[in-house]
């Protein structure tokens, strides 16, 4: 153990040879990024498939855990909107707490379905579902196609937000890009009409950026004018806020709320109706961030591949013993998770039982897995095969007229 012999010289330049080499380290992922895509003519030729392994690092290599949180809370927010709470809580589906955390746990599965490679099947798997399930209300005119933009524009603005808010550093204009192609391809898919954007796409380049940038400018508007004060999001917010303390004691409810409070935007707050907490938990929130993004910054090397955050198993093909897919985290009740021994009572299981929380293995939860085609309502399980297949078939026959014009995405004009 000579190393601890040496001198302080010696040790403030282990010291500082080694704050170079994490900076380098963090940096290089970004790095790669832009040196492929360095102006706008280049981001103008990004492919899908490009697109596709640029946001996956982001969510599971760079930034997992802010990142995925935006997601979530890009859900959480669509309560805020009045024509949207007050059909889920119609439906049921978020109305009652034992019904929330399993519509919360299949929106996770089916959005990680369609965040699969482009050309996997399940990817048109999960986007057919998403389809089936969204089509039953579109048609009746109960989800208004601008709620559908503002929800789908939520999975771009809410990580580029939360990242620019608490982590280590915010995104270029390389990687929104990578968003926009990859987000727009995802909603063209789902038949989501995007001529509310074309004024903010007046005058600007035609690629992923603009179009990003299109929906932040546009997703602003369209929340000033429409989220309000509504009963039926007051009431969404209080089941959703209730599945978040799941895995907290009881005796943490009060500043576990007043967390989430904290980092919620004051015009969702006041929307769900949610009272504002002390102003030292602002503090704190802003405290802790900025430790964490310092060392993150400068003391942490980057993740490796082989600690790639997966939510869901990754192989195309089922589990050989269920014949499903499994989920492989989870915040408050374990839907879909395999009861392995180290799920079960591994450091992180034991933490969840000392606190209450609920292991997988419950057959509540169904740990056999699930398919796309069962997840949603029960009272859609098993239906909807017929639809879902011709809908498969036009997603793949989109990608197939995409890589017949050499994987390039559609205009975003």
């Amino acid at each position: 153990m000579e190393f601890l012999n040496l001198s302080w010289p010696q040790w403030a330049i282990a010291a500082f040879s080694y704050l170079i080499l994490v900076r380098t380290l963090r940096y290089r992922r970004r790095d790669k990024v832009t040196r492929r895509y360095p102006t706008r003519e280049s981001m103008a030729t990004m492919t899908l498939e490009d697109a596709y392994h640029i946001q996956a690092d982001l969510g599971e290599l760079e930034f997992p855990f802010f990142y995925n949180k935006g997601l979530f809370f890009g859900f959480f927010k669509t309560y805020g909107i009045p024509t949207i709470s007050d059909l889920l809580i119609k439906t049921g589906q978020l109305s009652k707490p034992e019904n929330a955390s399993k519509r919360t746990a299949d929106t996770g599965a089916v959005l990680s379905e369609t965040k699969s490679h482009p050309l996997s099947e399940r990817r048109v798997h999960g986007l057919a579902r998403m389809n089936y399930m969204h089509g039953l209300y579109r048609k009746s005119g109960k989800i208004l196609n601008d709620d559908m933009i503002y929800t789908i524009g939520l999975l771009v603005t809410e990580p580029i937000k939360w990242l620019e808010r608490f982590d280590w550093r915010t995104l270029t204009d390389a990687e929104m890009c990578a968003l926009g192609v990859y987000w727009k391809d995802t909603g063209a898919a789902m038949d989501i009409s995007f001529e509310k954007l074309k004024p903010y796409l007046e005058g600007k380049p035609n690629d992923g950026l603009s179009w990003t940038q299109a929906i932040l400018a546009w997703s602003e508007d369209y929340e000033r004018a429409t989220m309000v004060p509504a009963q039926s999001n007051k009431k969404l917010g209080k089941h959703s806020i209730d599945i978040l303390l799941t895995g907290s004691p009881p005796w943490l409810h009060g500043v576990v709320t007043h967390l989430i409070s904290a980092v919620m935007e004051t015009r969702l707050r006041n929307a769900l109706m949610i009272d504002e907490p002390p102003q030292y938990y602002f503090s704190l929130v802003a405290g802790f961030c900025a430790i964490r993004s310092w060392a993150l910054r400068n003391l942490s090397p980057p993740r490796p591949e082989w600690m790639r955050l997966r939510f869901v198993t990754t192989d195309e093909e089922p589990d050989p013993e269920t014949g499903k897919y499994h989920m492989l985290q989870w915040d408050d009740y374990p839907w879909y998770v395999k009861p392995t021994f180290w799920n079960r009572w591994g450091p992180g299981a034991l933490l969840t039982r000392l606190t209450g929380g609920v292991v997988p293995g419950d057959p509540a939860y169904l740990p056999g897995g699930y398919l796309a085609a069962e997840l949603g309502p029960d009272s859609l399980r098993g239906k909807g095969e017929v639809e879902m297949e011709k809908m498969r078939a036009e997603i793949r026959e989109q990608t197939r007229r995409r890589l017949a014009a050499g994987g390039c995405p559609m205009p975003f004009h």
